[in-house]
């Protein structure tokens, strides 16, 4: 299998070809990261591996990371991510660990990173199955442990066409730590055994208590944004095209009313600030990037675009009310835990799945959930109309959020056993 698999890699990689070269002789993009991620790297042995696909991943683990030295001052950790943005993220959480690409799923490539960096245990955070990876992992004794498993429905439906093959590529994975009953149903649904299997809820509920900015990071922001004391800040985080275009226009008709609102839009992909600027231009609108931005006074036809990576969650601390992006369109929603936690209102759309939690935030009346764009506007305006329930959906948000804390300690267990063997 692991053969065949490199057949179907290498396949892949040709097909590929063109646009690697692309990425490197136009875009720019680093040629050494491919070299890395095909087993050329240079490493020390280490005792722990941690890997999350991107920025998500890597700060939901910053929770475990910090118990785990606690409980092991000694231990040496490798952190890997497939993504630049979690590389990036990585290097500022981990300053004192080694940081470094995942390898590509060829024999060769897992093979080496395995042999030079011998981890005791590979923990994967989420939903990573690679199966040369995890078939080498076990010939190299490494224990693999799955931290907040999510699964979501299109993921198992897939993943239940490959039927016993599925479980042959996951029978190394020691422990899946999962995040719901939902995504436990799913896995065993597809062949894994209920022994094998822990619902341990979302590390990202404890990790957020790590990432909460300091009032002199809000204040510094607040003056470069020109955000005064009377102005009502509505932060749109995470937003997927077309969103921006909903938002504008249902800000552009806000501000007749309420002329103290004002606007700042974070795309979850920072490169498509101009088709944001396009859009608050078509509303009349003037955009501002964050990345250039210094005003003494933001007006309400004025609106920032957040251009910069790592700065959200402290974006947030500004806002008066919230919208989560990714929930208007079949994304699966981004991150309302960031927010609530920071006794913001929150707002969001109906594609949530990626967030199951936020049901319970939902019936509980502390977030605000709209069924599509056109009940964003009249939201916003009945929210806006009522201060004292901004404040309180705002606190009970942020009890809901300790409430559900835990997961740090639960997946804990695991990893002490795990290193125990």
């Amino acid at each position: 299998m692991p053969y065949l698999l490199n057949l179907v890699y290498l396949t892949a990689l040709i097909c590929a070809f063109p646009f690697i070269l692309y990425r490197i002789f136009i875009q720019g993009k680093d040629w050494r990261t491919l070299l890395t991620r095909l087993g050329f790297g240079k490493y020390p042995s280490v005792d722990i591996w941690i890997h999350g696909v991107s920025v998500g991943e890597i700060k939901a683990v910053q929770g475990l990371i910090a118990s785990l030295k606690e409980i092991y001052p000694n231990k040496r950790f490798f952190i890997s991510s497939t993504s630049n943005n979690g590389l990036k993220i990585a290097r500022e959480l981990y300053k004192e660990d080694t940081i470094s690409s995942f390898p590509l799923d060829f024999t060769w490539s897992v093979k080496s990173y395995l042999r030079k960096l011998s981890p005791q245990l590979i923990v994967l955070v989420e939903l990573e199955i690679w199966p040369n990876f995890l078939h080498y992992a076990k010939k190299y004794n490494s224990s693999v442990l799955l931290v907040n498993g999510r699964f979501s429905e299109k993921s198992s439906t897939r993943y239940s066409y490959l039927g016993k093959l599925f479980y042959r590529m996951t029978r190394n994975i020691d422990i899946f730590s999962v995040q719901s009953s939902l995504y436990a149903s799913r896995l065993q649904k597809l062949g894994i055994e209920e022994q094998r299997i822990s619902i341990t809820g979302n590390l990202k509920y404890d990790a957020i208590s790590l990432q909460l900015p300091e009032q002199k990071k809000l204040d510094e922001l607040r003056t470069k944004c020109g955000i005064k004391t009377n102005h009502h800040l509505l932060v749109c985080g995470s937003t997927h095209d077309p969103e921006e275009k909903f938002i504008v226009q249902a800000y552009k008709k806000l501000i007749d009313d309420f002329p103290q609102l004002r606007l700042l839009i974070v795309p979850r992909q920072p490169q498509r600030k101009d088709r944001v600027a396009a859009y608050a231009k078509e509303s009349g609108l003037e955009a501002l990037f964050l990345s250039s931005l210094h005003t003494q006074n933001l007006n309400a036809n004025q609106i920032i675009i957040g251009d910069v990576m790592g700065q959200l969650v402290n974006l947030y601390g500004l806002a008066y009310v919230v919208f989560v992006g990714g929930s208007l369109i079949k994304h699966g929603g981004q991150n309302f835990i960031e927010p609530s936690i920071q006794k913001k209102a929150v707002i969001c759309g109906p594609h949530m799945q990626n967030f199951p939690d936020v049901k319970l935030f939902v019936e509980k009346k502390i977030i605000l959930q709209i069924k599509c764009e056109e009940e964003l506007y009249k939201t916003l305006w009945d929210l806006l109309k009522s201060p004292s329930v901004i404040t309180d959906m705002g606190n009970q948000a942020a009890l809901q959020v300790k409430e559900l804390q835990g997961s740090v300690e639960k997946n804990l267990v695991f990893c002490r056993k795990l290193l125990d063997l």
